[in-house]
């Protein structure tokens, strides 16, 4: 879960850093835009480890898809930026494609997040269980060793008395 925030936040950065060049124009941004893309890649292939084998699996290649084609639309963002001017620039973002690309990333990191959700309380719910009956098993033996010890006891007192 805490991978999955940290890539949100990222992944808003590296938009944001984007969108300051192509509106600005200032090399800083683009470096800024650079440098949390690389680090927004790095995160999305954590997730992607950690949900590789599971029923996560899917959703993760589809939300890396939708990241791809976003990192497209922004890296050609700033090419227009560079050789076109801000206004050419600005029409990549008036594109359908770009506005349904954001909100079919965001719907990809809910669906993960609600999936991993029930999976955690399942785990929850399964180790509550298993401290459950060791607590009962701990209990009995518990109850056993005390009857032992109370037989034991009234042996050697029975022996004492004899």
């Amino acid at each position: 879960m805490q991978e999955v925030q940290g890539f949100i936040a990222s992944f808003r950065n590296t938009e944001a850093e984007n969108n300051a060049y192509v509106l600005i124009g200032k090399a800083r941004y683009l470096q800024s835009y650079q440098s949390e893309l690389a680090q927004m890649r790095q995160l999305l292939e954590k997730i992607q480890k950690t949900i590789r084998g599971t029923e996560h699996e899917a959703r993760g290649l589809a939300l890396r898809n939708l990241i791809e084609q976003k990192i497209q639309d922004m890296d050609h963002a700033a090419q227009e930026r560079d050789q076109n001017g801000r206004n050419h620039a600005m029409q990549v973002y008036l594109t359908g494609q770009w506005l349904q690309l954001g909100r079919d990333i965001q719907q990809e990191i809910r669906a993960i997040q609600d999936k991993q959700t029930v999976t955690l309380n399942q785990q929850l719910t399964s180790k509550s269980r298993s401290i459950d009956e060791m607590i009962k098993t701990i209990s009995l033996v518990s109850a056993v060793a005390l009857t032992l010890l109370f037989l034991a006891a009234y042996i050697i007192r029975q022996d004492i008395k004899n």
